[in-house]
């Protein structure tokens, strides 16, 4: 099981995600670090946890297709060892050409902001699949998408099809559950989990380290996790007893 912390980006500092109403964002507040600067929370992740991957949603790249906070980013990218999974709201192949050049390890194309299914084959027909990782965003058990196509679609489906052009992971993530520690929701993913050959992540609403251990052994390969760690619910000694982590 990968943990991998989760970085909120919005006007160059990192916010406290909550529920998908990003309108309420504020600076997180973290007992890892006294700041809400990017590359120190990402330091503290590293240095602090001993973590190997971050997930970095661009909340004004997602939201209004201000790309202003890649600085930011590639500061991480060029002063960490972090791999990095970056959200930055790709609608289509002409999105990925702001990014595909900044060397960052994967390019997450979401249900939320994708235009549609045939723009993902245009983008994995000319970016390695090896480099995307697919995003199925939900809130509240629903397909969240901009493309009337897709929020037609299941998630079940929309994974299959991933796997089918050579997309090898997804994320599911239900928005609703973000911040909330209200505990995980896997009605979806669990369904890909056990019927799609795909690797999975799962984020959203995780509390204590016995909701890691529950998406361990109900089959996920990683989770998005952000709050439990900056409020230290979850602490590195936590993170020790996740099978993936002990290999770290």
């Amino acid at each position: 099981m990968r943990i991998i912390p989760v970085i909120d980006l919005m006007k160059g500092i990192v916010v406290h995600g909550q529920m998908g109403e990003r309108k309420k964002y504020k600076p997180i507040k973290s007992v890892l670090c006294h700041s809400a600067d990017p590359l120190t929370v990402a330091y503290a992740f590293e240095d602090k946890l001993q973590l190997k991957e971050l997930y970095i949603a661009d909340l004004d790249a997602i939201s209004h297709h201000d790309y202003s906070n890649l600085k930011e980013i590639l500061k991480i990218k060029q002063n960490t060892l972090l791999n990095l999974m970056l959200d930055c709201g790709i609608r289509s192949m002409d999105d990925i050409l702001n990014v595909i050049s900044t060397n960052i390890d994967h390019i997450i194309i979401a249900t939320e902001t994708l235009s549609g299914l045939s723009e993902l084959e245009i983008i994995v027909d000319q970016v390695n699949g090896s480099k995307l990782i697919l995003s199925i965003d939900t809130m509240d058990n629903k397909i969240l998408a901009s493309s009337k196509e897709i929020i037609q679609l299941n998630p079940r489906s929309i994974a299959e099809y991933g796997l089918e052009l050579g997309i090898q992971e997804c994320i599911v993530l239900d928005l609703s559950k973000v911040g909330s520690e209200r505990g995980p929701n896997i009605t979806i993913a669990k369904e890909i989990v056990d019927n799609v050959d795909i690797s999975v992540i799962t984020g959203g609403g995780i509390r204590y380290i016995d909701d890691i251990h529950f998406l361990e052994e109900n089959g996920f390969a990683g989770v998005l996790i952000a709050t439990a760690l900056h409020n230290g619910n979850i602490t590195r000694n936590d993170l020790l007893t996740v099978n993936g982590d002990k290999k770290s």
